[in-house]
């Protein structure tokens, strides 16, 4: 008998929060580190992926001789592979990386066939699940990017990974405990990775890069975290306990988009802004059916941001300067950095008025607000340069037609729109998104198929995470993208508890974010977060949870919590 009133660790959950943790600093690594680094962050995906399913795992299977036999040629190949590619393959840690993922996920496949020929329980519901439409949408998905002309050998890992990942699956049983330690995993990789920040990185960039190269991947750094800190006060007020502990979560969201607010990024911005309005209606109308909660919550939220906002100021700007031990990235360093030997009131730091300037200024400049007509306190504005495409007929006439090819090809035949402001990068994308429009394609396009908008900027990339499917590895893998992201909301609607909240929270961030970003990189945690939802919006439940059922277990849930607490010291 289990004593009441005793603290018990819950190792599972331990064990997925440091699966989640780990995936944090793989998008860390994947987003600042040289090349090679990068490149093997993001094959470490695949082991950390196959980490998180040991606890739904039978580990006695692994007694059979299949995987014994397995295990030998492993070893055997593994070694013949990690030699060659160690004087053969340029990225040589990359390669190991590669060959220790495909060993591990040797023994999940093989547990997967293995399950399959059973007559297990277990076995008749992965048979369900192969049968699944979803499940082949999926992995047609994957097919149709890995057999596009667009190189790489990403799309079979997702495929492998993603596959192995919905057929073993997370018990139900342990789907609180896998949710719970997503959170936790997600905000303690906040705090250990902001602390180093504070430690080390000063802020003389104007556009806040925090531990990351740039800006617009440490804005999506603190989105994630803002959508951990959300869910989780959402559900600590759901359950009606820790009181304290659920304000404690909403005032550090509200920092998190204070942090958003000095990295000036306008994408995770609008990724915060569509998960709280949606998530915030569906909670406080839809389920408490309170408007007053909903204006209560709004007003609260941006005070806190208020109140917030210098204080992340005070700390980005001064605590880096108690230990005073600049750290940059490869590549990053120029002659406007903060050194080890300048004083702590150091000009080269950016000042309050100019950070709100610049990065405040960015963001209202999405609704056509010009900040620059009340400040001139911006350094180094932007060249504007208005051009266009030349019109196919003024190119025939001026016998360069041949020669240039299609307006994009060239730097001396951009592709572009009229009055486009190169500063002006709201109207940069719309140029982007309008030329991967008029060149989707069945078959997609090679890589670094690029093109030019401006003499010099050459774009590589759809800002877009839809048209980046579509473009580079054709329309079938592009509107199944679509298909699938549609489906995992529409699945996640549906749920009511934590489950639900959670996928909502994370998937309308993740489209508001990349529907004018990349977020669709191997190695980036959004890769990961999306196939995990999605897989887990695939499954059906074998016994539809009702309203009445719904009810019934929070109700019993709720009296577990009471009698908990009478136990509690």
């Amino acid at each position: 008998m289990k004593r009441e009133g005793r603290l018990q660790v819950n190792w599972r959950r331990i064990w997925y929060m440091l699966c989640f943790f780990a995936l944090g600093i793989i998008d860390q690594r994947r987003g600042s580190a040289p090349g090679n680094v990068q490149m093997t962050a993001a094959n470490l995906t695949g082991l950390v992926i196959a980490a998180m399913l040991v606890p739904s795992l039978q580990l006695k299977r692994f007694r059979h001789v299949i995987y014994g036999i397995w295990t030998i040629i492993a070893a055997i190949g593994g070694s013949v592979a990690c030699t060659w590619g160690w004087e053969h393959y340029l990225y040589r840690d990359q390669w190991v990386s590669a060959v220790l993922v495909i060993a591990v996920w040797g023994y999940l496949l093989l547990y997967i066939l293995h399950l399959c020929v059973s007559s297990e329980k277990e076995a008749q519901i992965l048979r369900r699940k192969v049968v699944n439409p979803f499940f082949w949408c999926m992995e047609a998905m994957f097919l149709f990017m890995l057999f596009s002309v667009h190189e790489g050998y990403m799309p079979l890992m997702l495929l492998v990974l993603a596959g192995g990942f919905y057929l073993i699956g997370i018990p139900k049983a342990a789907r609180e405990d896998f949710f719970q330690g997503m959170l936790n995993g997600i905000i303690c990789w906040f705090f250990v990775q902001q602390i180093i920040a504070f430690g080390f990185r000063p802020y003389d960039y104007v556009r806040y890069r925090g531990l990351y190269s740039g800006e617009t991947q440490n804005g999506l750094f603190y989105m994630i975290a803002y959508c951990a800190f959300l869910v989780k006060w959402l559900w600590l007020k759901e359950s009606g306990r820790h009181r304290v502990w659920s304000w404690i979560h909403f005032f550090l969201a509200a920092g998190c988009v204070s942090f958003t607010l000095f990295t000036g990024g306008r994408s995770p911005l609008v990724g915060i802004a569509l998960a709280t309005v949606v998530v915030l209606i569906w909670y406080d109308i839809v389920w408490r059916k309170s408007f007053y909660r909903l204006l209560l919550h709004g007003v609260l939220g941006l005070a806190c941001v208020v109140v917030t906002f210098p204080v992340v100021y005070g700390c980005i700007r001064y605590l880096p300067t108690v230990l005073h031990h600049p750290v940059w990235f490869e590549g990053e360093y120029n002659g406007n950095n903060v050194m080890y030997n300048d004083p702590w009131d150091s000009p080269k730091y950016i000042s309050f008025e100019t950070a709100v300037d610049i990065n405040i200024g960015r963001i209202l400049q999405v609704i056509g607000i010009d900040i620059r007509k009340w400040t001139s306190e911006i350094p180094g504005s932007a060249w504007v340069m208005r051009v266009h495409a030349q019109e196919p007929g003024e190119l025939e006439e001026s016998g360069e037609q041949k020669e240039l090819g299609e307006p994009g090809d060239t730097e001396e035949n951009p592709f572009n729109l009229p009055d486009t402001e190169r500063g002006n990068s709201v109207d940069v994308r719309k140029v982007i998104h309008v030329y991967c429009i008029q060149h989707l394609n069945w078959r997609g396009h090679a890589k670094r198929a690029g093109f030019y908008i401006f003499e010099g900027l050459l774009i590589e990339h759809a800002h877009n995470m839809f048209l980046e499917i579509g473009y580079n590895h054709g329309i079938p893998a592009g509107l199944l993208f679509v298909g699938i992201y549609c489906y995992s909301l529409i699945w996640s609607f549906r749920k009511r508890r934590l489950e639900g909240m959670l996928c909502v929270t994370f998937l309308l961030a993740i489209l508001g974010y990349g529907m004018f970003e990349m977020a669709v990189v191997t190695g980036q945690i959004t890769v990961s977060l999306m196939g995990i939802l999605f897989c887990l919006a695939g499954e059906k439940d074998e016994e539809p949870e009702t309203a009445v059922e719904s009810r019934k277990t929070e109700k019993e849930s709720a009296m577990e919590m009471c009698q908990m607490e009478k136990f509690s010291v």
